[in-house]
């Protein structure tokens, strides 16, 4: 497929195989065994690992392509595409800015300043920064969505990538999971021979057992008989061993009875959990993105004036006409894929099924617009690769879009939260690279050198944390003003714009695997040290260099 094709229909991407369902018992059996003998040896240490990435890559300066920080950065010439809220006047849109919400000693996105609800009640956006660690300031220096995408897995030729790296130090009974395919943006490498589980994402539950049904003849068992007797004999494996007399068999017989609980809501209860788990996350995520009232977001009637300020991206580029509130656009919208991604981690990090998950979200779907020259407003998708989405919408579209996406997270991380497990788990938001903002305010394009990524995981407290170094200068005359664009660290390993590998190495550190293939070319750019991040070189910031 095209690259925009994929970025429309990554959704239908699948790959299933067929062994057992017995196999599949004998591996979960396996996991408990294993996971004894862990426990009684102090074993597991690494972190589950999320990897949320935006196909597309969507403009980040709402959310965590942070800018000027604190008032020990370099002064900055704004760029009105980076803006993230409206100025307004007798209940009149007048222009653009950036609204900032202060939090331990940082400036931070408007974003921060705001509350959304999940299923505990309503939680401020802020809570996400305690356990966030913005990465900055690195890019390829090349162009392509895929190229882009994959080498941030990859950084590093003959390596493992990141999520093989989580794979190689787990033994869960599937080693990597991802859904949807992500095609050629996709990069996984192991050093250990694991294998990665590419699902469908509509219905990737059944899909992940399903693989496991007996394939000796055409008919099989019926699915009621096969999860029976693959029951029965994880049961009989489970208590013998349990039965046996070592530190690892008492730790299996305290929890026997509970493993036959996870074998059987494994086998049986797929379809229950997905019909509660999925239509959770989709009313969540939609009621983040269409709250009202938002100051200077959507308090306020948002009329185009039909001029290049007001195109969005689409299938192509469209102006809206000037006799529709914008306001009302976001009613039914919805963030594609991402309530389906967050129900499917849910399920496998509560179940302790896999430690390495990769989702995949798209564009804003669904959305009611009005454009010029049509009489009614009609069903549209704003894409992520979003040239043509002019300074006017990418403010209003930018703030439910991450209203979404937080209101998601957060959501999860209660679930996780809930199980004991949010601690041990690390989430990556990412994209293939950032956006230049152009300085006519009409839409934005590539940056390949102005790379960011975020981290959120239970394993720190004490942020936000920021690394990496982005310079004052701009681009050029069509993309004047502050950008991000990537510049050295004093003293770091990699002179010149660190390259991908400054993430990974970063990552593979925080992630504790047992080892990092890429600090000798990058050294980590912090530690955990109890639970506190430690700067290794010199906080991001903003240079003039």
């Amino acid at each position: 497929m095209n690259r925009r094709n994929f970025l429309k229909n990554s959704g239908n991407f699948l790959a299933t195989t067929s062994v057992g369902y017995n196999l599949l018992s004998q591996m979960i059996v396996q996991n408990f065994l294993t996971a004894a003998k862990a426990e009684a040896q102090e074993l597991q240490s690494s972190l589950n690992y999320l990897n949320i990435f935006m196909a597309g890559a969507p403009l980040r300066y709402t959310f965590d392509h942070w800018l000027k920080t604190d008032s020990s950065d370099a002064s900055v010439e704004f760029n009105a595409m980076t803006a993230n809220s409206y100025s307004v006047s007798n209940g009149l849109i007048t222009g653009v800015e950036n609204r900032t919400f202060n939090y331990n000693g940082y400036s931070l996105p408007y974003l921060f300043s705001q509350s959304v609800n999940v299923s505990s009640g309503s939680k401020a956006i802020s809570s996400l920064l305690e356990s966030m660690l913005v990465i900055r300031g690195y890019g390829t220096g090349f162009d392509g969505h895929s190229f882009n995408g994959a080498a941030q897995m990859a950084p590093l030729g003959g390596a493992p990538s990141i999520n093989g790296l989580v794979a190689d130090n787990s033994n869960k009974i599937f080693e990597a999971i991802q859904s949807p395919s992500r095609g050629s943006y996709h990069a996984f490498t192991s050093k250990n021979g694991k294998a990665i589980n590419i699902l469908p994402i509509n219905n990737p539950l059944p899909t992940l057992l399903e693989g496991f049904k007996k394939p000796d003849n055409k008919l099989g068992r019926n699915l009621k008989e096969s999860q029976s007797i693959a029951f029965e004999e994880a049961r009989t494996k489970l208590r013998a061993f349990a039965a046996q007399n070592s530190r690892a068999s008492e730790i299996l017989q305290s929890n026997v009875s509970n493993a036959e609980k996870m074998l059987k809501k494994g086998i049986n209860n797929l379809d229950s959990y997905w019909q509660e788990a999925l239509p959770r996350y989709t009313q969540i995520i939609k009621t983040a993105i269409a709250t009202a009232n938002i100051a200077n977001i959507n308090n306020i009637n948002i009329l185009s004036n039909e001029t290049g300020l007001w195109n969005i991206q689409s299938d192509t580029v469209f102006t809206l006409g000037k006799d529709f509130n914008f306001q009302n656009s976001l009613a039914e919208a919805n963030i594609g894929l991402l309530a389906e991604g967050l129900a499917l981690t849910e399920y496998v990090l509560c179940e302790d099924l896999a430690q390495s998950i990769e989702i995949l979200v798209g564009g804003l779907d669904n959305l009611n617009l009005k454009l010029q020259n049509e009489t009614q407003a009609k069903k549209m998708t704003h894409i992520n690769d979003m040239h043509g989405t002019g300074v006017y919408p990418n403010i209003f579209l930018m703030n439910g879009y991450y209203r979404g996406l937080t209101a998601g997270i957060l959501e999860l991380i209660d679930k996780l939260k809930n199980k004991d497990i949010w601690k041990k788990t690390m989430i990556q938001i990412s994209s293939e690279f950032g956006r230049t903002t152009r300085t006519d305010l009409t839409g934005s394009d590539h940056g390949f050198n102005q790379m960011i990524t975020s981290l959120i995981s239970g394993s720190f407290t004490g942020g936000p944390y920021i690394v990496g170094n982005i310079s004052n200068k701009g681009l050029s005359s069509a993309y004047s003003g502050t950008q991000g664009v990537g510049t050295e660290i004093k003293n770091y390993t990699q002179k010149g714009r660190p390259t991908p590998l400054m993430p990974a190495s970063t990552i593979a550190q925080l992630l504790n695997v047992s080892s990092n293939p890429y600090v000798n070319l990058a050294a980590p750019l912090v530690k955990n040290k109890n639970g506190i991040l430690v700067y290794e070189f010199e906080k991001g910031k903003i240079t003039n260099a």
